[in-house]
């Protein structure tokens, strides 16, 4: 069904791109913009998170769903670096890759409800400090399947590769089985992390709206059941360039991304990770 509805969305918009805006030779369009072999491009990343986490117990009891933000303190937005690199080769291939690493801490001195987290029972009044490291790396292949003097739709194919990987370190009215645990003063620590390689599939739309300005959109998703490991996947891109000279650009655009990832295959999550951030981005490119 995912590769039908791609299919069709090329053909409708190779329906509404004018025909007299077709290149003379049929290739990609010779835009500065595609132009150079290899593109680099570093910036900022300002988003709005979203995270909820369950950690299940060990014999398979599902434990709470807890909203890191709201429940565990953790900022819900973050300022980070972020960069990529575009090796692109004739006439229609490109094959890029872009990394965005989001790493958080929160402290509660007393949580204010009774919350289940993987083997413990922590109840109201304990401290619970929290490590959250998500790093997303994403690898596409993209072939141009629409080319024109000002437009080209490409269609994408790749691997989001999720590192989410969460630390609860639990002190004071803590239970295990009904039984405190844990010396007053010391923390106990409960957890999970997964490195998920999603596949994804999708398109993406460049215009270019004047010979130093370019319009870029994307979307990417994905979706899985497999016994024990479920995981989706969403990805949006929208991005305005802008090419002053030869080799050096600016851009300016927003990102959103949301994931779902659960397993129960082995004892690294045995759990559930939903993951969400939406914010815009500002960056420099290189082109050569």
């Amino acid at each position: 069904m995912l590769i039908r509805a791609l299919y069709r969305a090329a053909l409708f918009l190779a329906m509404i791109v004018p025909v007299s805006t077709l290149a003379a030779d049929g290739g990609v369009h010779d835009s500065p913009f595609l132009q150079h072999k290899y593109t680099i491009w570093l910036g900022g990343f300002f988003p709005s998170l979203d995270s909820e986490v369950r950690l299940d117990s060990s014999i398979g009891s599902p434990g709470d769903g807890i909203d890191f933000e709201d429940t565990l303190g953790l900022d819900d937005t973050k300022s980070v670096f972020f960069g990529g690199v575009r090796w692109r080769w004739p006439e229609r291939h490109m094959l890029e890759f872009e990394l965005i690493q989001l790493n958080r801490q929160g402290e509660v001195a007393a949580i204010s409800e009774n919350l289940d987290i993987g083997d413990y029972e922590v109840q109201i009044g304990a401290q619970v400090n929290t490590v959250f490291d998500v790093t997303i790396g994403r690898l596409t292949y993209g072939y141009a399947a629409v080319a024109t003097e000002k437009s080209v739709l490409n269609l994408k194919a790749g691997l989001h590769i999720a590192g989410l990987n969460t630390i609860l370190q639990l002190s004071g009215a803590v239970l295990k089985d009904g039984v405190p645990v844990g010396d007053p003063g010391t923390f106990i620590e409960e957890g999970g992390d997964i490195n998920a390689p999603l596949p994804h599939f999708g398109v993406s739309y460049g215009y270019l709206i004047s010979p130093r300005v370019a319009f870029r959109a994307q979307a990417l998703l994905f979706a899985i059941k497999f016994n024990d490991y479920k995981g989706t996947l969403l990805d949006f891109d929208v991005d305005i360039l802008y090419q002053p000279g030869q080799r050096f650009g600016m851009g300016a655009g927003f990102r959103y991304f949301r994931t779902t990832i659960e397993d129960h295959s082995d004892d690294k999550l045995n759990g559930k990770f939903l993951y969400e951030y939406l914010g815009p981005v500002i960056y420099a490119s290189w082109s050569f």
